[in-house]
């Protein structure tokens, strides 16, 4: 990997890369320099309140763009530089996952070359049926010869049939359209748009580590399935943690700053005898001037029964998507969502046989409070895409250089 690294370690000197999290509740922006290590020292971060997106999705083009743009410059205000482009996510209302094969015959029997590959992936998406229309990623899951079936990298095989293995994760095209006109009108240049659980995976997944990513951000639940380091299923579920918060809001009758308030310092996913000895004082709606006490019990009896339909959701999902089986037994839960108090035993009892951790971001540090949190884990494999993006080449024939790209074989991504 010396080489590679020495040569990434030179080019990135005082350079920077950026990314931007458009988020339902809100939207974030890092700007980093590339450490030695290759972890990220986030040298510049805005935060604002999401405007102009409801459950996920944009909803108003002209709000969101000057979120955006805002939070860019605050970011680039704290560092004392202007980006020249950045990685952004995808707020979509739908993301498709389609595992495709194809392959063509080779006229003769020669060493696989770059221009052969690009070709099988041209031609396999040409002939794909694309769910929704626009394409976000597709990603290689394998290669094979007439003679081998599975190679990771079929650079240099002599060979005179060429086949591919891939994910093709695409959104419906006015989505992508809307995050394009947002960029636009907050006079951001991407460089790149990520798919949610592919973004969440690259953050907080180890090294070798394979499974299923749950991102439970506030307006809906990203899952990312993980088989032999590579993006293997992409998915959505329309739960997030804002929808226990208007539950308790609704359960309550406060505001939903209320409703957030409590469930952050109160909250938990089972219910326990002892919650009845916590009061909590609450101003209902209408009500400001009065005070009114209910115990942690009450609370939490509003939010357990969500905890455990939204895991049986998963489960079914699994299920039906034949992927509850997959050969890791682990599944990573991470976002804001992931944050409440007793998530992970609730997962833990109806995912039976699953070994559940929670994931925060691997390698981000910096001089930002919180900049640890699950919360940041999706804009953390932003930031891991941009620099595989940007720093290492499409191909990679020398297997030392391949250590910086080993988890989910970034170099094959096309798109």
């Amino acid at each position: 990997m010396g080489g590679l690294k020495n040569k990434m370690n030179e080019t990135l000197k005082n350079k920077f890369i950026a990314a931007i999290d458009i988020g339902t509740e809100k939207t974030c922006a890092m700007i980093a320099k590339v450490e030695p290590d290759n972890s990220f020292n986030i040298v510049g971060f805005g935060h604002r309140k999401s405007k102009g997106i409801k459950n996920g999705i944009i909803v108003n083009i002209k709000e969101t763009a000057e979120i955006v743009r805002t939070t860019l410059s605050d970011a680039e205000k704290m560092c004392g530089e202007i980006v020249s482009g950045v990685v952004v996510n995808t707020p979509v209302s739908e993301l498709f996952s389609s595992n495709i094969v194809d392959g063509f015959q080779i006229n003769d029997s020669i060493e696989i070359q770059p221009h052969h590959v690009n070709k099988l992936i041209d031609t396999a998406l040409s002939k794909a049926m694309i769910k929704g229309g626009g394409i976000i990623h597709s990603i290689p899951f394998n290669f094979f010869t007439e003679s081998t079936k599975e190679i990771e990298n079929p650079l240099g095989m002599p060979a005179s049939n060429l086949g591919i293995r891939m994910n093709l994760i695409s959104s419906h095209t006015n989505s992508l359209k809307a995050i394009d006109k947002v960029l636009l009108e907050s006079r951001v240049l991407t460089n790149k748009k990520v798919a949610c659980p592919f973004a969440s995976g690259l953050g907080c997944l180890n090294n070798e580590e394979n499974g299923i990513v749950i991102d439970i951000g506030a307006g809906k639940t990203s899952i990312g399935v993980f088989i032999d380091n590579h993006l293997f299923h992409a998915g959505f579920l329309p739960f997030g943690g804002s929808h226990i918060t208007q539950r308790i809001a609704n359960d309550l009758t406060i505001s939903f700053e209320e409703a957030e308030r409590i469930k952050t310092l109160y909250g938990c996913a089972f219910v326990s005898p002892i919650d009845k000895e916590t009061e909590i004082t609450i101003k209902p709606i209408g009500e400001e001037n009065t005070l009114y006490s209910i115990n942690v019990f009450d609370l939490n009896s509003s939010i357990s029964p969500m905890i455990r339909n939204f895991f049986n959701e998963i489960k079914e999902y699994l299920e039906k998507e034949r992927l509850y089986n997959i050969p890791s037994k682990r599944v990573v839960l991470t976002g804001g969502g992931s944050l409440l108090q007793g998530i992970r035993d609730i997962g833990a009892t109806i995912l039976e046989g699953r070994q559940l951790r929670l994931g925060s971001p691997l390698k981000i540090k910096g001089n930002v409070e919180g900049i640890n949190s699950a919360t940041y884990s999706n804009i953390a494999g932003l930031l891991e895409f941009a620099m595989i993006k940007k720093f290492i080449s499409p191909y990679i024939k020398n297997e030392k250089e391949k250590g910086l790209i080993d988890r989910f074989k970034s170099f094959f991504m096309k798109n």
